[in-house]
């Protein structure tokens, strides 16, 4: 019994300190409901004030609509009142109208019944005469306005305007600038009205914001009025300084009166004068030279009477002068054949040999005439080297007998090549015994077809390996792509070798060549061609 009382007593603080946490958590839930019941009302008020708000503001706009509404029938009525009384204003004055007319043909009537007939006709004379009268004031006003109508600001009572030549009214005119961008033509003509009358004012606009562009053209009845208004510069108008100065439209207009002649002349045929040719070059050289640049109408290669040689000059007329110029820029100077082309233009006035003596007589002093026979051996030499041809035997010993006996003339650096043909040979172009790789053939190949396609393309192409001088060989679609390209590598360096170029003519590179007859596509480098 003791050790149960001791028990009750131990676990009596653990039962109140158990008992006390209930209370707590009791109370705890109580506030906590509490607050959530706040929380419901206060959302409640709140749904509630909206639903109120809204429910005001739809009411004023509601209102808004009835009281528009209601304006608009007012409207509607007073328009329809005023209407009608228009209407009843016009059938009362009608009603006038007809019951005077009414009275009026009565009138007349009884005065013709009772008043004799001559006196009735001296009646009708003199109210048709009056009647003109009234109304000859009113025709010649209405003749005045008619006339005077297409003239702002001008009177009925005006003088006409005498007509004057554009010469005469770009005296009268007058170049403004720095105008303020809101500036209209009634503020220009009120300005410049002060030093004398305006006659008219021209405003430019720009094209696409049809606003002002900042300048104006002022034209004045009197010429004394321009030097009073060239003294108005400086003077602030909307607040900016504007700039006065003499109109120059008769510039302008010799300007654009140059520039129409020079487009017609450019439409036209143009005559080039070509000189200082080789005497080996025949007209179809020429026109294969010069047609890429346009259509040619003439080609005129001159001769001498006597041997029938070529004179070393033509004349070549292109069907539009611009593909003249065009070719004129890009040929003249070009070498050919070891001569620099000269290329000019020939006027009506000067015949063939004018042209002939003003473009070439310091290159018949250099070059000659013709060619002895010594420098044609020279010349076919000069074609049979690199290709293995061999000239006869007395041909060489006749070249080499003329370079013992003749002193060897002061030649350039670079030789010079011979006549243009279709295929050319590049010689220093590598060393075969410095050439390390294996694909370095391949490699200078690509090179080469890569800046030929620069100028017109290669058919074909072939490198001579075991040749000492580095020689290359190339055969172009056409002349004018060759001569290109030989003016486009000749005294070049390449890999720090100066390049040196020599024609080829076409039926020796075919000899070396036979595959090269077949060969119509256009090579490409083989970094292009697909793998």
């Amino acid at each position: 019994m003791a050790e149960d009382f001791v028990e009750t007593l131990l676990e009596e603080p653990f039962r109140r300190q158990v008992n006390r946490d209930d209370g707590h958590n009791k109370d705890h839930e109580h506030d906590r409901g509490h607050y959530r019941e706040r929380e419901r009302d206060r959302e409640k008020d709140r749904n509630q004030d909206r639903e109120r708000n809204n429910k005001d503001h739809n009411e004023h706009r509601r209102r808004n609509r009835e009281q528009e509404q209601r304006r608009s029938r007012s409207r509607d009525r007073d328009y329809i009142r005023v209407k009608k009384h228009d209407q009843s204003r016009e059938q009362e004055r009608s009603k006038d109208c007809n019951k005077k007319m009414r009275i009026n043909v009565r009138d007349n009537r009884e005065r013709e019944r009772v008043e004799p007939k001559g006196n009735r006709e001296k009646d009708r004379n003199r109210r048709s005469s009056s009647r003109d009268k009234r109304k000859s004031p009113s025709r010649e006003r209405g003749v005045s306005r008619k006339r005077f109508s297409g003239l702002r600001g001008s009177s009925p009572h005006k003088e006409p305007e005498v007509q004057l030549s554009p010469e005469e009214r770009d005296v009268r005119t007058v170049f403004c600038m720095q105008l303020s961008a809101r500036i209209k033509p009634r503020d220009l003509e009120e300005f410049f009205s002060a030093v004398g009358k305006v006659r008219d004012v021209r405003l430019i606009l720009d094209n696409k914001s049809h606003r002002s562009k900042g300048i104006a053209y002022i034209e004045f009845v009197e010429v004394d009025s321009v030097q009073l208004a060239l003294g108005l510069t400086g003077t602030k108008l909307l607040g900016v300084p504007i700039i006065v100065q003499p109109s120059h439209a008769e510039r302008n207009r010799l300007a654009s009166a140059a520039a129409a002649a020079m487009k017609s002349s450019n439409s036209g045929p143009m005559r080039l004068y070509v000189g200082s040719l080789h005497y080996n070059i025949d007209e179809d050289m020429l026109n294969t030279i010069f047609s890429p640049f346009g259509k040619i109408d003439d080609l005129k290669l001159m001769k001498d009477h006597q041997t029938g040689r070529s004179a070393g000059y033509c004349f070549i007329t292109f069907h539009n002068a611009e593909d003249a110029k065009k070719a004129m820029d890009q040929m003249n100077g070009y070498e050919l054949a070891g001569r620099p082309m000269k290329i000019g233009t020939v006027t009506e006035k000067s015949n063939e040999e004018n042209a002939a003596t003003v473009f070439d007589i310091d290159e018949m002093d250099r070059y000659g005439f013709g060619m002895s026979a010594t420098s044609r051996l020279q010349l076919m030499a000069k074609l049979a080297e690199g290709t293995g041809m061999k000239i006869p035997a007395a041909a060489a010993n006749v070249l080499n007998s003329s370079a013992t006996a003749l002193p060897a003339p002061a030649s350039p650096a670079i030789p010079l090549p011979p006549i243009a043909t279709q295929c050319f040979m590049l010689s220093n172009m590598f060393d075969p015994n410095g050439e390390k790789g294996a694909r370095w053939e391949d490699e200078l190949k690509d090179d080469v077809i890569d800046e030929c396609n620069k100028h017109g393309g290669v058919l074909h192409i072939y490198i001579d390996c075991t040749s000492p001088q580095g020689n290359i060989y190339v055969k172009c679609p056409s002349l004018s792509a060759a001569a290109a390209s030989v003016g486009a590598l000749h005294g070049r360096y390449f890999d720090g070798k100066l390049i040196t170029a020599a024609y080829v003519p076409l039926p020796n590179y075919h000899q070396l060549f036979p595959d090269s007859q077949k060969a119509l596509q256009y090579l490409m480098p083989s970094t292009y061609r697909p793998k």
